[in-house]
């Protein structure tokens, strides 16, 4: 008969023991659910910012601005990607020329070749959302 109780207790324990280490296994999960979403919230709040950043700082630098050539030239290098595209009329050209990746000098011969002296005016087209999509420069 005693040795039916001690088992009994021995399981009694052994459950005990069990549902103590599933409830803090449980906090624990609980609590690291917790810290991936604040940091993946607070990751995505610095992604935003940022972008706001960029529209801002491209706005103020080429929106309704006259600026030189080695500006469209760094503004190309700098902005030129798949989601802004920067177009540039100079003065030799008949049509915009979108550049979408770094500045390559084609040669003073040709339409496409931006004078860095030359004196351009600039503007900013955004999307509904307030993105700048592309950067304007026509040659004066």
């Amino acid at each position: 008969m005693k040795r039916r109780n001690k088992d009994g207790v021995s399981s009694l324990i052994m459950i005990a023991v069990a549902i103590v280490v599933v409830v803090i296994a449980a906090v624990v999960i609980i609590a690291l659910a917790r810290r991936a979403r604040t940091t993946v919230n607070d990751t995505a709040a610095t992604a935003f910012e940022t972008i706001a950043e960029a529209t801002n700082a491209i706005k103020n630098a080429y929106d309704n601005n006259t600026v030189t050539g080695s500006d469209v030239i760094a503004a190309i290098n700098k902005y030129a990607s798949a989601t802004i595209t920067v177009n540039v009329r100079t003065k030799m050209a008949t049509a915009d020329k979108a550049w979408a990746a770094a500045y390559a000098d084609p040669g003073v011969a040709n339409a496409d070749h931006i004078n860095e002296s030359a004196m351009f005016s600039s503007t900013v087209t955004t999307n509904a959302n307030g993105e700048v999509t592309a950067i304007n420069f026509t040659q004066k």
